[in-house]
């Protein structure tokens, strides 16, 4: 490590320039809990959200799709009032990891992990660690994450897991006949019966209610703080 260059660690200034613009496309990712939750806490308060399917499958063998993540068109994010988010205690995850995102669903070893933030040059800071622009492993990338990006690294590594999961559960489910993946418009998908992924594998009883609950009680915000 290069000597006189002491790394800094994000903390959020709260100026809420993530809640206002998502990034390219200005879209917010969530999944099928957070969905949830969100319309719940609308409808609570008089708001109105548009959330569509972002990354779906269309199963020809059951006629319907099986929709992975999420998308709110909204932007700026209608939970933030003042500069403060109304549902912060149970913000979607995208938020909670935020700046930290794996492109691709994939460790980079490099600095393209990261989204935009004014306040903490992300970009800067791992080549104060990594001269050269990349981790030389996995252990030594992930342990600089950690030590700079606390819970926000935690969360993001929660996500990473957990798509990587999923993916295998559909090509399983694939590989053994169970569905059958056709392409279809994106303007089609709200005239087909759309199922979210967890809700689907227990309708298929590949999981069952306790597990979807286990699996969603991994980005319970409490459990997440409490990790080491």
């Amino acid at each position: 490590m290069p000597q006189n260059k002491r790394l800094s660690r994000f903390r959020c200034k709260g100026c809420a320039e993530c809640c206002k613009d998502f990034g390219r496309p200005n879209i917010l990712p969530l999944f099928e809990w957070e969905k949830e939750l969100l319309q719940k806490n609308a409808k609570k308060n008089g708001l109105r959200l548009d959330i569509r399917p972002l990354e779906a499958i269309f199963d020809a063998k059951s006629g319907k799709v099986i929709t992975l993540q999420y998308g709110m068109h909204n932007a700026p994010c209608p939970f933030l009032v003042h500069k403060r988010c109304q549902i912060y205690a149970k913000r979607p995850s995208v938020c909670r990891q935020f700046p930290i995102s794996f492109p691709k669903k994939e460790l980079s070893l490099s600095e393209e992990v990261f989204f935009h933030c004014p306040n903490f040059d992300s970009e800067s800071e791992f080549y104060k660690r990594f001269s050269k622009g990349k981790a030389k492993n996995e252990r030594a990338y992930r342990k600089y994450l950690k030590k700079t990006y606390g819970s926000c690294y935690t969360v993001a590594w929660e996500v990473l897991q957990f798509q990587k999961k999923m993916e295998k559960k559909i090509d399983k489910l694939i590989n053994q006949k169970k569905i059958k993946p056709k392409k279809i418009e994106e303007k089609d998908i709200k005239n087909k019966e759309e199922r979210p992924i967890l809700e689907f594998l227990v309708d298929l009883k590949e999981i069952t209610k306790k597990e979807r609950e286990l699996i969603i009680n991994r980005f319970n915000p409490k459990r997440i703080l409490a990790k080491p």
